[in-house]
């Protein structure tokens, strides 16, 4: 049966396990922003944060299912006939039903694999200041094509930023590591940017210690934040990072690298700018890049005329919790 579309959650039926629930979001091929949050706001907003229309079609690598019963899972499958499993089959039907079962429980924040003394969590989409200042981040690097050409850029302005760099990446190209390491903060993007909406505890725990290890071999930095690729991650992935010592930081708005053009990128993101907004782009990975490297002077340019000043994320974090002004942290409305 068709899949039907919405920006918030689609809905799948399965012939055999009947309604089953899928998150809309982004596969490597097509990253964006695609989940709003029912508390944000207008869909004119989401176009002004993200450059791209709130409705999405979901990809099919972040569907997920919700617990099943395994009898009534059997059952419906056809394989449990007069009480007792049918023979046809059947061990293929319990395998499936074994896959389903761990999908919906990998992801569990709880249980033997929290780290001792673990009290609470927070992930930050903008930092909740009244102090104009912003802060530049970029995903994915390092990379051979386009994160010399930032850095020049970023130091010729003499504007700080703090690169997620995937740990693969950093063997990869240990000398551009270094380079970034010279004058910005570097944060963990993982160790090879798998989508981690359903990782396991270990499987966290991994992808984020390899990572760390190589930038603190090659850098001798060790990274001061984590941000999922894609901005999907699970609640042993919160968990995890959040016992490794990693504030969890996502986006205010980003580049839009999906076809929008360098002036309509422009002009959006210098409305969108607020105090304590973190800006996304990329420097490595399959998107078009070649527009970040574009747009990012003219856009430092307007947001300096704005009155904003770009600092370090880690900066930007202590601003947020030092803060004394209550302002409305959870204001979704952009400034304009």
């Amino acid at each position: 049966m068709p899949t039907r579309h919405s920006a918030h959650v689609s809905v799948r039926c399965d012939l055999r396990l009947g309604p089953t629930r899928s998150r809309p979001g982004r596969s490597s091929a097509a990253r964006t922003s695609d989940t709003r949050p029912s508390s944000e706001a207008s869909p004119e907003d989401w176009l002004l944060l993200t450059g791209q229309p709130s409705t999405v079609a979901c990809d099919s690598n972040n569907t997920y299912d919700l617990p099943v019963n395994r009898r009534r899972f059997l059952t419906r499958a056809g394989l449990i006939v007069g009480g007792g499993l049918a023979g046809a089959g059947s061990s293929a039907g319990v395998e499936e039903y074994r896959l389903r079962e761990n999908i919906a429980t990998s992801g569990h924040a709880v249980g033997r694999y929290r780290p001792a003394g673990l009290a609470s969590t927070t992930i930050t989409y903008r930092a909740p200041t009244n102090a104009p200042i912003v802060a530049l981040t970029f995903d994915d690097g390092p990379s051979d094509r386009y994160t010399d050409r930032l850095l020049n850029i970023l130091d010729g302005l003499d504007i700080p930023a703090t690169f997620f760099l995937i740990g693969e990446h950093v063997l990869r190209y240990p000398s551009l590591a270094q380079r970034v390491a010279e004058r910005h903060e570097i944060g963990n993007h993982t160790w090879t940017h798998p989508n981690m909406s359903l990782a396991s505890a270990p499987t966290a725990t991994s992808e984020l210690s390899l990572a760390a290890k190589a930038i603190f071999t090659v850098t001798g930095r060790l990274p001061i934040a984590f941000r999922p690729p894609y901005g999907a991650f699970s609640g042993a992935t919160a968990m995890v990072a959040t016992g490794l010592g990693y504030p969890i930081v996502l986006w205010d708005f980003e580049f839009n690298q999906h076809g929008e053009s360098a002036a309509a990128n422009l002009e959006r993101m210098v409305r969108a700018t607020r105090p304590g907004s973190i800006i996304l782009g990329h420097d490595g990975g399959t998107l078009n890049c070649e527009v970040v490297v574009e747009v990012l002077p003219p856009l430092i340019d307007g947001i300096r005329t704005r009155g904003f000043r770009f600092v370090a994320l880690s900066d930007l974090l202590v601003a947020g919790r030092d803060s004394t002004s209550p302002g409305h942290p959870n204001d979704a409305a952009p400034i304009v």
